[in-house]
Formats: structure tokens, sequence, C-alpha cells
């Protein structure tokens, strides 16, 4: 990655959590489907093989600065953190390799290969958080299963359309 390249993660960085504090923490589904609009930085961040640790402690960072912006106690840092971990496996599952010098958008990967691979990431991002949130197996199995549905279609729903609305296909560098 070069200077310009890093300064583009930065500023996408200070973007998302920009819009998931101020607009996307409020986008609710009847109290149900919540949008965690936030994780686009971390399915979108280029393959990282040189860095791996670099790229889980800045999406920790992007938590734990939710965290201290909506005062949750390090949900979102540890669920953040759980998918940058496992996001590389998930690239090699789906076949995503081959887009190792460009963002994973729904118009570089493509709208299945995209979804597909969204949709679980998002689904292990809010079934951890609802996981952590409710901190009880038995409440979880009631309400938090259906709400880690419901939250992970609609936050790739709207990272797609986000997506489609503001970033433009890769050109090469």
């Amino acid at each position: 990655m070069n200077v310009a390249n890093i300064i583009r993660q930065i500023i996408t960085f200070i973007v998302v959590l920009a819009l998931q504090v101020f607009f996307f923490r409020y986008a609710k589904i009847f109290g149900v489907g919540f949008c965690f609009f936030h994780i686009a930085y971390i399915l979108m961040v280029p393959k990282i093989d040189k860095y791996p640790v670099a790229y889980i402690v800045s999406s920790f960072l992007l938590g734990f600065g939710l965290d201290i912006l909506e005062t949750t106690p390090g949900i979102h840092a540890a669920s953040c953190a759980l998918i940058a971990f496992v996001r590389p496996q998930f690239l090699t599952l789906f076949d995503l390799n081959q887009y190792e010098n460009q963002q994973y958008t729904v118009r570089n990967v493509g709208f299945v290969e995209y979804a597909l691979f969204g949709g679980a990431i998002s689904f292990i991002y809010t079934l951890t958080y609802f996981t952590l949130e409710s901190f009880d197996l038995l409440v979880f199995f009631k309400v938090g299963l259906f709400k880690s549905i419901i939250s992970a279609v609609y936050t790739i729903l709207v990272i797609i359309i986000m997506q489609y609305l503001l970033v433009r296909k890769y050109e090469g560098e």
C-alpha cells in the first residue's frame, strides 16, 4: 500500500465512523433490525497479507470508537475485531482472493459474490454483537437470533445500495 491508499483508508475510516454515529445509529426497523454500516469499512479494505495485525487493530479501533461514542462496553470492538480476524478465511471460502489490490466492493466483485461474502460477515458481526449484548443464551435464542438475522440482511442491503450510489469501479493503479 502506498501513501495515497493509506490516506484513502484513513478518510474512509473517519467517514464510515461518522456516518454510523450520526445517521445509521438511528436507522432501525421496528426496533428489531439495526444497521451496522460501519462494517462496510471492514468489508471494503483491500487484502493485506503483509500487515494483518494492522488490519485487525484498525478494525478494533473502529469498534472502540463506536463503543466510546455509543457508550457500549466493548461490544462493537469485540465484534469488529472478530470479523476482521475471520475475514481472510471468508475471502478464501468465497474465492475472492483474486481481487487482492482492489477494494472489495459490489462493483468490483459482483453482486452475488459480494452479497454472500458480506452477508456472512454481517451475520457473524450481528450474532456476536447481540450475544454479547444480551449475555444470556436463553434471552439470545428468544430475541437475539431473530435480531441478528434481520440486522444482517438490513446491514448488507444498505451497504450494497450505498456502494452502488457512492463507490466507483476500480480502474487500476
